[in-house]
Protein backbone atom coordinates (compact mmCIF):
# COMPACT_ATOMS: atom_id res chain seq x y z
CA UNK A 1 0.00 0.00 0.00
CA UNK A 2 1.38 3.58 -0.94
CA UNK A 3 2.10 5.70 1.83
CA UNK A 4 -0.03 8.20 2.89
CA UNK A 5 -1.34 11.01 4.59
CA UNK A 6 -3.22 13.34 9.29
CA UNK A 7 -6.39 18.67 6.25
CA UNK A 8 -7.84 18.30 5.97
CA UNK A 9 -6.73 19.92 6.68
CA UNK A 10 -7.03 18.23 2.52
CA UNK A 11 -7.22 17.76 0.51
CA UNK A 12 -6.41 20.49 3.39
CA UNK A 13 -4.34 18.35 6.11
CA UNK A 14 -1.84 20.12 6.83
CA UNK A 15 -2.53 24.12 5.61
CA UNK A 16 1.80 24.71 6.52
CA UNK A 17 4.45 23.16 7.96
CA UNK A 18 3.59 23.69 11.50
CA UNK A 19 0.15 23.49 11.26
CA UNK A 20 -1.87 20.67 11.60
CA UNK A 21 -5.65 19.01 12.61
CA UNK A 22 -5.77 18.01 16.09
CA UNK A 23 -9.28 16.30 15.83
CA UNK A 24 -8.83 12.63 14.95
CA UNK A 25 -11.12 9.96 14.19
CA UNK A 26 -9.17 5.96 14.92
CA UNK A 27 -12.40 4.84 12.40
CA UNK A 28 -13.23 5.55 8.71
CA UNK A 29 -15.89 4.73 6.42
CA UNK A 30 -14.03 2.83 3.73
CA UNK A 31 -14.36 0.52 6.01
CA UNK A 32 -17.92 -0.31 5.71
CA UNK A 33 -19.81 -0.76 2.34
CA UNK A 34 -22.85 1.28 0.82
CA UNK A 35 -25.54 -0.94 2.11
CA UNK A 36 -24.07 -0.95 5.91
CA UNK A 37 -22.64 3.28 5.61
CA UNK A 38 -26.87 4.19 5.12
CA UNK A 39 -28.19 2.48 7.89
CA UNK A 40 -25.79 4.55 9.56
CA UNK A 41 -27.19 7.47 7.65
CA UNK A 42 -23.50 8.10 5.42
CA UNK A 43 -24.14 8.44 2.03
CA UNK A 44 -21.18 9.20 -0.80
CA UNK A 45 -20.96 12.73 -1.84
CA UNK A 46 -21.83 14.04 -5.19
CA UNK A 47 -19.06 16.42 -6.65
CA UNK A 48 -18.12 18.22 -9.45
CA UNK A 49 -14.83 17.19 -11.19
CA UNK A 50 -12.17 18.18 -8.74
CA UNK A 51 -9.20 16.32 -10.58
CA UNK A 52 -6.26 19.08 -11.78
CA UNK A 53 -4.56 22.01 -10.01
CA UNK A 54 -5.49 23.95 -7.19
CA UNK A 55 -3.80 26.56 -4.98
CA UNK A 56 -4.89 27.92 -1.25
CA UNK A 57 -2.80 28.79 2.33
CA UNK A 58 0.71 28.68 0.85
CA UNK A 59 0.40 25.90 -1.19
CA UNK A 60 0.01 24.21 -4.97
CA UNK A 61 -2.58 21.01 -4.67
CA UNK A 62 -2.82 18.37 -7.27
CA UNK A 63 -5.63 16.26 -7.36
CA UNK A 64 -6.54 12.73 -9.15
CA UNK A 65 -8.91 9.86 -9.13
CA UNK A 66 -7.27 7.03 -7.47
CA UNK A 67 -9.29 3.28 -6.34
CA UNK A 68 -12.39 3.31 -5.43
CA UNK A 69 -12.91 1.09 -1.88
CA UNK A 70 -16.59 -0.03 -0.84
CA UNK A 71 -18.54 2.27 -2.69
CA UNK A 72 -16.34 5.66 -2.04
CA UNK A 73 -14.62 7.51 -4.97
CA UNK A 74 -10.83 8.21 -3.55
CA UNK A 75 -9.20 11.19 -4.58
CA UNK A 76 -5.62 11.23 -4.23
CA UNK A 77 -4.27 14.58 -2.89
CA UNK A 78 -0.49 15.82 -2.97
CA UNK A 79 0.04 18.80 -1.09
CA UNK A 80 2.62 20.89 -2.04
CA UNK A 81 4.78 23.50 -0.15
CA UNK A 82 5.66 26.55 -1.93
CA UNK A 83 7.79 28.13 0.96
CA UNK A 84 11.63 27.18 1.62
CA UNK A 85 11.99 25.26 4.86
CA UNK A 86 13.52 22.74 6.52
CA UNK A 87 10.60 20.18 6.58
CA UNK A 88 8.85 21.16 3.50
CA UNK A 89 8.24 18.59 0.53
CA UNK A 90 5.24 16.84 -1.19
CA UNK A 91 2.74 15.65 1.26
CA UNK A 92 0.22 12.52 -0.67
CA UNK A 93 -2.78 11.36 1.37
CA UNK A 94 -6.14 9.87 0.49
CA UNK A 95 -10.35 11.76 0.76
CA UNK A 96 -13.59 10.77 -0.26
CA UNK A 97 -16.76 13.05 0.16
CA UNK A 98 -19.25 12.08 2.06
CA UNK A 99 -22.67 13.54 4.24
CA UNK A 100 -23.19 12.20 8.01
CA UNK A 101 -27.17 12.62 8.30
CA UNK A 102 -26.89 15.01 5.39
CA UNK A 103 -24.27 16.94 6.41
CA UNK A 104 -21.10 17.17 3.65
CA UNK A 105 -17.44 16.42 5.02
CA UNK A 106 -13.92 15.50 3.47
CA UNK A 107 -13.08 12.15 5.39
CA UNK A 108 -8.86 12.13 5.51
CA UNK A 109 -7.32 9.19 5.74
CA UNK A 110 -3.84 8.80 7.12
CA UNK A 111 -2.31 5.15 7.15
CA UNK A 112 0.93 6.53 8.79
CA UNK A 113 4.70 6.69 6.99
CA UNK A 114 7.73 7.77 8.26
CA UNK A 115 8.53 11.28 6.94
CA UNK A 116 8.29 14.79 8.81
CA UNK A 117 4.26 15.03 7.94
CA UNK A 118 3.15 11.14 8.89
CA UNK A 119 1.62 9.94 11.67
CA UNK A 120 2.48 6.60 12.71
CA UNK A 121 -1.45 5.59 13.58
CA UNK A 122 -3.97 4.35 10.70
CA UNK A 123 -6.24 7.69 11.32
CA UNK A 124 -9.12 9.50 9.71
CA UNK A 125 -9.79 13.73 10.28
CA UNK A 126 -12.90 15.16 9.23
CA UNK A 127 -13.28 18.74 7.53
CA UNK A 128 -16.87 20.59 7.52
CA UNK A 129 -17.41 21.48 3.88
CA UNK A 130 -18.84 25.20 3.80
CA UNK A 131 -18.73 25.32 -0.61
CA UNK A 132 -17.72 22.61 -2.96
CA UNK A 133 -17.82 23.73 -6.57
CA UNK A 134 -15.49 23.04 -9.78
CA UNK A 135 -13.82 25.82 -8.88
CA UNK A 136 -13.90 26.61 -5.56
CA UNK A 137 -13.87 24.72 -1.77
CA UNK A 138 -14.29 25.55 1.46
CA UNK A 139 -13.70 23.68 4.31
CA UNK A 140 -13.23 23.79 8.37
CA UNK A 141 -10.89 21.59 10.48
CA UNK A 142 -12.72 21.07 14.22
CA UNK A 143 -11.15 23.15 16.84
CA UNK A 144 -9.95 20.86 19.74
CA UNK A 145 -10.04 23.32 22.60
CA UNK A 146 -14.03 23.42 22.21
CA UNK A 147 -14.24 20.00 20.89
CA UNK A 148 -12.96 18.21 24.33
CA UNK A 149 -15.22 20.14 26.67
CA UNK A 150 -18.42 19.72 23.73
CA UNK A 151 -17.62 15.67 23.89
CA UNK A 152 -17.59 15.35 27.38
CA UNK A 153 -21.39 17.07 27.59
CA UNK A 154 -22.30 14.63 24.90
CA UNK A 155 -20.88 11.75 26.25
CA UNK A 156 -19.31 10.64 23.24
CA UNK A 157 -15.54 8.28 23.30
CA UNK A 158 -12.31 10.08 22.68
CA UNK A 159 -9.09 10.05 24.64
CA UNK A 160 -5.87 12.21 24.42
CA UNK A 161 -2.52 10.80 24.38
CA UNK A 162 -0.43 10.40 27.53
CA UNK A 163 2.38 12.64 26.88
CA UNK A 164 0.05 15.47 25.78
CA UNK A 165 -2.87 15.69 28.53
CA UNK A 166 -1.19 18.71 30.29
CA UNK A 167 -0.75 20.18 26.63
CA UNK A 168 -2.88 23.10 26.00
CA UNK A 169 -2.72 22.10 22.43
CA UNK A 170 -3.19 18.77 22.53
CA UNK A 171 -4.40 16.27 20.10
CA UNK A 172 -7.74 14.49 20.46
CA UNK A 173 -8.40 10.75 19.08
CA UNK A 174 -12.54 9.70 18.59
CA UNK A 175 -13.08 6.53 19.23
CA UNK A 176 -16.78 5.81 18.67
CA UNK A 177 -17.71 3.45 16.78
CA UNK A 178 -19.03 4.22 12.96
CA UNK A 179 -22.62 4.48 14.11
CA UNK A 180 -22.37 6.72 16.72
CA UNK A 181 -19.42 8.52 14.58
CA UNK A 182 -21.85 9.25 12.23
CA UNK A 183 -24.31 10.90 15.13
CA UNK A 184 -21.40 13.21 16.48
CA UNK A 185 -20.54 14.47 12.71
CA UNK A 186 -24.04 14.82 12.45
CA UNK A 187 -24.35 16.91 15.44
CA UNK A 188 -21.00 18.86 15.38
CA UNK A 189 -22.15 20.48 11.84
CA UNK A 190 -24.67 22.72 13.58
CA UNK A 191 -22.26 24.13 16.45
CA UNK A 192 -19.85 27.08 15.16
CA UNK A 193 -17.45 26.83 17.81
CA UNK A 194 -16.28 23.12 16.92
CA UNK A 195 -14.88 24.15 13.65
CA UNK A 196 -11.48 26.63 13.02
CA UNK A 197 -11.79 29.40 10.53
CA UNK A 198 -12.67 28.55 7.31
CA UNK A 199 -10.28 27.27 4.59
CA UNK A 200 -10.48 28.27 0.64
CA UNK A 201 -8.81 26.25 -1.93
CA UNK A 202 -9.15 27.99 -5.58
CA UNK A 203 -8.26 25.95 -8.94
CA UNK A 204 -5.43 27.18 -11.01
CA UNK A 205 -6.29 29.04 -13.96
Amino acid sequence: MKKLISFFSLMLLLTACNKAPKVFSVNNYTMENDSARAIMGVKALSIPDITGLWTGMGHNIKINITNGINGLTLYSVALIDIMDCKFCGTTIFDTDFMTAGGKPYVEVITWGGGDSHDFTLTISTYLKINKLTKDTIIVQTMNNAFTEGWLKSKGFKFFVPYIEKLDKDRRLYLTEDLPRLANLLNEAYSVPQIFNMADTLVRKQ
